[in-house]
């Protein structure tokens, strides 16, 4: 080993080795030894006496120095040992022939030949401190794949490469590359050597920062994703690639590339992925190459939905018999005991001899028949069980009675993963919370809030958003609750009389922790928390006659990868005879199992010894297995065997994590280690029984308030480092817990991203992953439209949970509008969205200094940010949770001012999400500008979603999904107009002229209301497409206003738009009206037009209409222009075109009852077709006209009307 392990310019190095001098096993008694060194590729070798260092039991360690000075930064450094023994002959060490560890030799040329080497770096942070790839590529289709490299450091905002890129080509992988994945081929020593054949270029991206021991600062994660047609080319098509970064100059670094695996003491530099294993082709689910891939489906078992899988399989030539090998829809029989060992066959698998298509089992054999269209043998099912799956295929040879397997142990292929997740699982708005802390009336353990505390609101505070409680969780639309752990916390170095302690340190999974409750003791925290369950479970608090949202799910966060220290059985230990029943809330598991737990000199391996909880008195492992991002000194790993991405010894397996082997080692799994498995798995049926459900299945049965009996109870389980366990052990506890209640949820934190949490996607519902990093420091919304596409591809359509902070993270903004306007994004698209709490009222990361502050230190809050303390966790200032504390927004909430506005701005955006069907969907197209051609306007966020495709059309949910990209320092507003033409036939839409639409914005206080004062047709969407205005907080607006920045337009269908007016005696054109009184009107607004006086104060505007005046002016009368006499009398009107006229008169006074007006015989109607502006009417007194008059008085009236 060296220290430092990866040098800078011109310190000194250390080089240690050590040997066994005594005890069982080969010995050698080091003596002395020299250092041999030089720079890479020089002649001449300096030497350095080794001296002894220490002794440690059966070991001596001595070490040489490379002394400080020696070379320039930059360098590359060679050196072999030589040792000396006492009782044997000198040996020369050097590096093993493919580099991975350490070779003696009898000759220091030989040594020499092959030596270690490293590579100082240049001035810290001029260059990367150290790149590691370590095989971390997913590939998200036959064509594409996403590369992954981790690079040191990030302190802050001082980055140590600002830029990262993946060269490659496509190729044709090598002969020893015969598993899908990453191989890696050795390259040059020290400065890795750049592949000029590698002409091909990706761009990396920063994706999110993770904790790293150095005091450096933490490591960042960069990513690309490159599709090439060629990779899905041949069946052995490759991307071979290196990965490079540096530090521009004018970011203030040096310029100089470092290719991966720089500065992790390795001699790779290029790595090829090869796209599919030999011969994984041959077997087929559901059109995808079966090798460790996943299917996934969300089903309400409730209503009688099914998932359809399609397998096809084509065996080597000559196979007699071909069969399906799989627990698919077996969950129901996870403890079957088909070889009857005693061990539940889901725990450890029968041999697959003994599963027949007749046999009862947890697996299953099922015949698959011959299909010539299909050129395959096929096998079709409808799977109607939620659970997590395996499948794989097998065929027998003539004369051969022994199965061959699709995924035979130890080849290079791996089963097929089938998820089959609760549909409920797409309906969560989540809520992360702290049950002591939420409404916790002080900062001490007398001002904690407990479960009872949780349900009611006090009456003052009754329909606000002041006070947490369950009609608050109704307003607020959260319908999912994510408790941090709710357990005993350890009792080891902690005064919990106090403070509660960790709760990820937990003592007793079988009791609710004392802190819980206002009795502060185990049974009362038990009891309120079961009232609170079944609050929940009815949705609604003993005030309240309803609910908005239905049960409140409860999601316990389940800490299964570690135990405390001083961890004891509990009540299930009782249960399962370990302990006498009431002592086992006393014993200690590491006295009566220390084998439940990981070795502390191999992981891979069971401790031996327990005495106590401090160290020196166990051999037990500290968690987790991993050293990459330290070690939680306050947990104990437990054991669950030896599997393919456990790291079982630190630093030599790090990245074993990264390992796609999907195997685990049953001869591994002891006595010990299969009870553990069943200790576990006994968990959530514990807390189901004990919070109310009956521990069996009732699909679709309510009771008599309307909830769903598999409802009751707690609802799902977030399993803290989900990664860190075997796939194995998952699927187990999964379908044993489903075998119970089909409805419970799994979440996974597996926040790498990458292939570890590919590997969690094969089993879990939901992915608590590194998204939240993405989102966050995304600069518009297409790389957020880009960061969803890749998951979607990647888990093959599975859930992630959409959280924008968590008990582990800061809130991303010191704006809480920027926060709110990503929540708008996020709860349109398929997902989970969750409001960590506080966050709804606009709280604020800490902004305290962390100078001189050390890991695990406090600080006081301000109101403005939420809490009263906060932790360093991980180089940033979380809420603390190991103390006293107490979420202060309900008696000082960040904001006066707008506060309890953006409370009710998130309620409404979950009530938006809860009742569309369309936004909870995986149906959804992201849409482009209509005239710009491309997606982001860098502006706004822009998605189509359905319930199902053709929706509008089938009745079915259409939402079209807007939100504005709030930034920091910019609330400016915004508005584009969206093409729909190419979603059209998505959306369920008809080209025409006479079929019209119009939308309701969901996401607003008047969801109900339609937005445009005119229906729009089908031909004006598909010409113009839809505009899309966002005011924010300008022109006097608030940005928590109706449509301000976030929009879920429902599309409804809507009658025939009215072109004139219903109401009046004469229809009114509404482009008439339009021409006389500018601006949007809705139809009422029309008809109160057309029935007002017009300026004339004569007439009706309706009736100036007729008569083809003005109606805004006050002198346009109808009246009698003139009275001539020309051969009899000539009267004259005014007239316009297209209006019919007609003369009428009466002899003698108008005082006459009743008056009697006659027609002009002839001439009498005139219809003025030509645009005349005016007609005389004659009358000569003649029987053609209108005769004689009898008296001396006669009157005229003219009348106007419209053509019929």
């Amino acid at each position: 080993m060296r220290n430092p392990r990866f040098p800078y310019a011109n310190l000194g190095v250390t080089i240690y080795n050590g040997n066994q001098f005594q005890g069982e096993g080969e010995t050698g008694d080091q003596s002395g030894g020299v250092l041999h060194y030089r720079q890479a590729g020089s002649g001449s070798w300096a030497t350095a006496a080794m001296a002894f260092d220490s002794a440690s039991a059966n070991n001596k360690y001595w070490s040489g120095t490379i002394p400080a000075g020696t070379f320039a930064k930059e360098s590359a450094v060679e050196y072999v040992l030589e040792v000396n023994y006492s009782d044997r002959d000198t040996t020369f060490l050097g590096r093993s022939g493919d580099g991975a560890a350490s070779e003696a030799f009898a000759t220091l040329a030989a040594a020499q030949a092959r030596p270690f080497d490293f590579t100082f770096g240049g001035d810290p942070g001029t260059e990367p401190g150290y790149l590691w790839h370590g095989g971390n590529t997913v590939k998200l289709s036959s064509d594409t794949l996403q590369v992954w490299v981790k690079i040191g450091y990030k302190n802050g905002d001082d980055v140590w490469a600002d830029h990262a890129e993946v060269r490659y080509k496509v190729g044709t992988a090598s002969p020893a590359a015969k598993t899908q994945g990453v191989k890696s081929r050795p390259g040059g020593r020290g400065i890795k050597a750049a592949d000029p054949s590698l002409t091909q270029v990706a761009a990396m991206s920063f994706s999110h920062e993770e904790m790293d021991p150095s005091e450096n600062g933490h490591a960042m994660w960069w990513v690309a994703t490159i599709t090439e047609p060629g990779l899905a080319a041949a069946p052995n098509a490759a991307l071979i690639y290196q990965i490079a970064a540096w530090k521009s100059a004018a970011a203030g670094g040096n310029g100089v590339e470092r290719l991966a695996e720089y500065r992790v003491d390795s001699v790779v530099d290029t790595f090829e992925y090869r796209m599919a294993a030999e011969g994984a082709n041959a077997l087929r689910v559901n059109g995808v190459n079966a090798d460790y891939t996943t299917t996934k489906f969300f089903i309400d078992e409730g209503k009688g939905e099914t998932a359809h899988l399609r397998v096809e399989y084509v065996p080597p030539a000559g196979a007699t018999k071909v069969q399906v090998f799989s627990n698919v829809g077996r969950r129901d029989f996870w403890d079957a005991d088909l070889d009857g060992n005693g061990v539940a066959d889901a725990i450890r698998p029968p041999s697959g001899d003994l599963v027949t298509t007749t046999s009862e089992g947890y697996f299953h054999a099922y015949d698959m028949a011959w299909d010539a269209g299909a050129g395959a043998y096929v096998w079709e099912t409808d799977v109607a069980q939620c659970g997590a799956y395996r499948l794989t295929a097998r065929h027998q040879m003539p004369g051969e009675p022994a199965w061959r397997y699709y995924s035979e142990t130890g080849s290079w292929i791996r089963d097929h993963a089938v998820v089959v997740s609760p549909r409920k699982v797409l309906d969560q708005n989540m809520y992360e919370l702290n049950a002591l802390t939420v409404k916790a009336t002080a900062a001490t353990k007398e001002g904690r809030s407990t479960f009872a505390s949780l349900i009611e609101t006090s009456e003052p505070n009754r329909g606000t958003f002041n006070e947490f409680g369950i009609e608050y969780l109704n307003k607020l639309q959260a319908n999912c609750l994510w408790f941090q752990p709710v357990h005993p916390a350890s009792k080891f170095g902690v005064d919990d009389e106090e403070i509660p302690g960790s709760p990820y340190a937990e003592r007793n999974y079988f009791q609710v922790n004392r802190w819980f409750g206002q009795g502060f003791n185990t049974d009362s925290a038990l009891e309120e928390f079961q009232q609170f369950v079944a609050a929940c479970d009815a949705g609604r608090s003993s005030h309240m006659s309803t609910t908005e949202v239905g049960t409140i799910n409860i999601m316990l966060d389940g800490v299964f990868n570690h135990t405390s220290w001083d961890a004891v059985f509990g009540e299930r230990g009782e249960q399962m005879g370990i302990v006498p029943v009431g002592e086992g809330a006393e014993t200690a598991i590491g006295s009566l199992r220390p084998g439940w737990y990981a070795n502390v000199e191999d992981y891979g391996a069971p401790a031996t010894f327990y005495h106590g909880p401090a160290g020196g008195q166990h051999d037990i492992a500290t968690a987790p297995d991993r050293n990459d991002f330290g070690k939680w000194n306050d947990t104990a790993e437990l054991y669950f065997g030896n599997y393919a991405c456990l790291v079982r010894h630190n630093p030599e397996d790090a990245g074993k994590h990264l390992d796609e082997g999907d195997w685990y080692d049953y001869d591994s799994m002891t006595a010990h280690t299969e009870e553990l498995w069943d200790y576990l798995g006994g968990y959530p049926e514990y807390w189901l029984e004990k919070t109310g459900h009956s521990l069996s299945n009732q699909p679709g049965v309510r009771d008599a308030n309307g909830t769903l009996l598999d409802d009751y109870g707690i609802d799902g389980l977030r399993c803290d480092f989900a990664q860190g366990l075997p796939p194995q052990f998952w699927e187990y506890i999964i379908n044993r817990t489903r075998s119970r209640n089909w409805n419970f949820m799994f979440m996974a934190e597996s926040l790498d991203g990458g292939v570890v949490s590919y590997r969690s996607n094969r089993h879990f519902d939901i992915l608590n992953e590194n998204f939240v990093f993405q989102v966050t420091g995304a600069g518009t919304p297409g790389e957020i439209r880009n960061a969803l596409e890749e998951r979607h591809r990647a888990y093959s359509g599975g859930a992630v949970l959409f959280n924008l902070t968590s008990h582990d993270e800061t809130l991303p903004f010191t704006d809480p509008w920027v926060t709110a306007s990503r929540f708008a994004m996020l709860s349109s698209v398929k997902g989970i969205p969750m409001l960590f709490y506080g966050q709804e009222q606009g709280a604020i990361p800490c902004t305290t200094d962390k100078s001189g502050y050390q890991a695990g230190d406090g600080t006081p809050g301000q109101p403005s940010e939420g809490f009263a303390w906060f932790e360093l966790n991980m180089g940033k200032w979380t809420p603390h949770f190991k103390i006293n504390n107490q979420l202060l927004i309900w008696d000082s909430p960040p904001s006066e001012d707008w506060s309890r506005a953006m409370a009710q701005w998130h309620g409404q955006v979950g009530w938006a999400r809860l009742g569309s069907p369309a936004l909870r969907s995986g149906n959804q197209y992201f849409l482009g500008r209509k005239h710009e051609g491309t997606y982001d306007n860098n502006r706004i966020f822009a998605v189509a979603k359905v319930e199902e495709p053709g929706a509008v059309a089938a009745g079915k949910d259409a939402v079209l999904a807007f939100s504005l990209f709030v930034n920091m320092g910019d609330h400016s507003a915004a508005n584009e107009t969206y093409d729909l033409q190419a979603c059209w036939g998505f959306l369920g839409l008809t080209n025409s002229a006479e079929v019209y639409y119009n939308v309701r914005n969901l996401a607003s206080s008047q969801p109900g209301a339609s937005l445009w004062a005119t229906p729009k047709s089908g031909a004006e969407l598909w010409d113009e497409g839809i505009w899309v205005s966002f005011d924010s907080d300008q022109g006097g607006r608030n940005i928590y206003d109706d449509g301000a920045i976030v929009q879920y337009l429902k599309i409804t269908l809507a009658d025939a738009v009215p072109t004139e007016t219903q109401t009046t005696t004469v229809p009114v054109p509404y482009a008439w009206l339009d021409a006389y009184y500018p601006g949007e009107h809705s139809a009422e607004e029309y008809e109160g037009l057309a029935s007002q006086l017009a300026a004339n104060g004569v007439l009706t505007v309706w009736q100036a209409f007729v008569a083809g005046l003005d109606p805004t002016d006050a002198g346009a009368l109808f009246e009698v222009t003139d009275i001539g006499d020309s051969g009899g009398v000539l009267i004259t009107v005014p007239t316009a075109p297209g209006r019919v006229y007609a003369i009428e008169f009466l002899d003698g006074d108008l005082t006459q009852t009743p008056q009697v007006w006659r027609p002009f015989v002839k001439n009498g109607v005139w219809t003025n077709m030509y645009g005349a502006t005016s007609h005389g009417f004659l009358d000569d007194g003649t029987a053609n006209t209108s005769g004689t008059p009898v008296t001396s008085q006669r009157s005229y009236r003219i009348w106007v009307s419209l053509p019929e």
